[in-house]
């Protein structure tokens, strides 16, 4: 087994260094989108170079077709898997998890090698083979067997439909985007042509130039490195990027341009997926002020927003975050939008739950409490009066008794529902027993307006409730209660109205004696 040096070794030695260069930096982000199919297509690419420059300085002419062989391995695997790394960098991850369609894929290349390999038996591959002793080295001569034919048209349309797959998501994207996607075409194109360009013996040579090709397409990948970020920004946004997540997700260049939106964040603003692309933050969150507000801080930082879209009110937390890659230097922004809206429902009915009444919805009594020293403090401060109500039922427990604890819920609640309706917002309710509520009257203090309240409550509650086909008449009595007149402390103001309602309860009993001993 007999080799010799030629120079043109020389060159094959510096596509493998350019091979191997550009491994190593792909090897540091090898969990960035694409990247795994970028390094297996160039270890694919090195066996290539190297198995030619073994074909080219070996003397013997079974040695050479030997190192052919081993050429096509990768010459069949190199588009299956630049195809598989087009489908990851253009987002087309659902097809990467059907297993059929990497076991069809394979069944081209394992072919043709088995027949590569056995064509002494058949020569379907390759006819009459020999030496060309011409020139300063020599090189296998021969012609191209039938299959060989079928097998080269499949590997060219294969990969025309790879660039196609390109193409396609190329219209569609921003222009750093598109600068990223032509350089990955062109490391495609370069090579297929020179392979069309070589077995059409349109280029008349007398070995293979496609590893020159091949060195041409690395230093456009090269370029499309160091100039538009390739494998840094637009993976880093994927590779965090998971479509099917809830979390909204936003990526934005350094000039503020949508490079990527996933589904959850357009359902969340209510657009469309492919509109945003391309557009400045700006005109993305013309209808949404607040969120443009935490992009243009260029602060990394999470913020609480409500936004109301079609009449519904989200809740959202929303975090900024800067993207760098490996040298630090920043890339881009990304927002993620979570939304809270659940959690912030929960949360107020927790709060609700800690001041207001679990059936009737009313302030419950710790709370009325606490209402009641802030509007004290005031009235104090200015000099204002205000008045107090104490209300109990009249023989709520009747109602209890005689129809159920239900019939004397729902009978609780339409009270309180009368009270809410007939009195001002400014007036504060509170449930403050089973039975009883108290009314704050901030700024009243004169018996006539009182007594005009009573009336409008008494005129409130005249309509009867009904209750499963039973009507249940509301009865109350009422007393009142002015500060400074009656006391200067919520409990001489609660005690004093209590009296009155007890008071005004006695002349009730008193009436309807009087009216029954009349009817007698």
């Amino acid at each position: 087994m007999r080799y010799q040096f030629i120079p043109y070794l020389w060159l094959s030695l510096v596509l493998v260094i350019i091979m191997l260069t550009l491994f190593l930096y792909s090897w540091k982000r090898r969990s960035v989108r694409g990247v795994r199919f970028f390094l297996l297509t160039l270890v694919l690419v090195i066996i290539w170079v190297a198995a030619q420059a073994c074909e080219i300085s070996a003397t013997d002419l079974q040695v050479k077709i030997f190192w052919a062989n081993i050429e096509y391995v990768p010459i069949l695997l190199t588009p299956v898997t630049y195809f598989y790394l087009a489908l990851q960098f253009t987002g087309r991850d659902q097809w990467l998890t059907k297993r059929w369609l990497t076991l069809l894929l394979l069944v081209m290349p394992i072919a043709c090698n088995v027949l590569l390999w056995t064509n002494d038996f058949h020569g379907l591959m390759r006819q009459n083979v020999h030496l060309d002793l011409n020139g300063s080295f020599s090189v296998i001569a021969k012609t191209y067997g039938p299959l060989f034919w079928l097998f080269s048209i499949y590997n060219f349309i294969f990969s025309i439909f790879t660039l196609f797959v390109l193409m396609k998501d190329l219209r569609k994207k921003s222009k750093q985007y598109q600068a990223q996607i032509i350089a990955v075409f062109m490391g495609l194109l370069l090579p297929v042509s020179s392979v069309g360009l070589y077995i059409s013996k349109i280029i008349t040579s007398r070995i293979d130039i496609t590893p020159l090709f091949i060195g041409a397409a690395g230093l456009i990948i090269f370029w499309g490195i160091f100039r538009y970020r390739l494998f840094d920004i637009l993976p880093i946004a994927h590779s965090m990027i998971i479509h099917e997540m809830n979390t909204g997700m936003i990526i934005f260049d350094n000039d503020g341009a949508i490079l990527e939106i996933n589904p959850a964040a357009c359902e969340m603003l209510n657009i469309s997926s492919q509109q945003p692309i391309g557009l400045s933050a700006g005109n993305l969150f013309q209808a949404f002020p607040h969120l443009l507000q935490i992009y243009k801080k260029q602060i990394s930082k999470t913020e609480e927003v409500v936004i109301r879209c079609n009449k519904n009110i989200k809740y959202y937390e929303v975090s900024l975050k800067q993207l760098t890659h490996s040298c630090n230097t920043p890339i881009g922004w990304i927002m993620q939008i979570y939304d809270i809206t659940t959690r912030k429902i929960e949360e107020e009915k927790m709060r609700l739950m800690a001041s207001h009444d679990v059936l009737t919805g009313l302030l419950n009594r710790v709370y009325f409490k606490n209402l009641f020293s802030e509007k004290f403090s005031h009235a104090k401060k200015v000099g204002s009066s205000m008045a107090v109500a104490y209300l109990d039922l009249d023989d709520f427990k009747q109602i209890n008794d005689h129809y159920g604890h239900d019939a004397g819920d729902v009978f609780l609640c339409e009270v309180a529902k009368r009270l809410k309706n007939t009195l001002y917002i400014s007036d504060v309710i509170a449930r403050y027993g089973g039975d009883e509520y108290v009314i704050l009257f901030p700024s009243v203090g004169d018996d006539e307006r009182l007594e005009a309240i009573r009336r409008k409550i008494f005129r409130a509650f005249e309509k009867s409730v009904e209750y499963n086909d039973i009507s249940l008449q509301i009865s109350a009595s009422i007393g009142f209660s002015v500060y400074p007149r009656d006391g200067d402390s919520l409990d001489m103001l609660i005690k004093k109205a209590d009296k009155a309602m007890y008071d005004d309860k006695e002349k009730k009993k008193t009436f309807s004696h009087i009216s029954q001993d009349h009817s007698i």
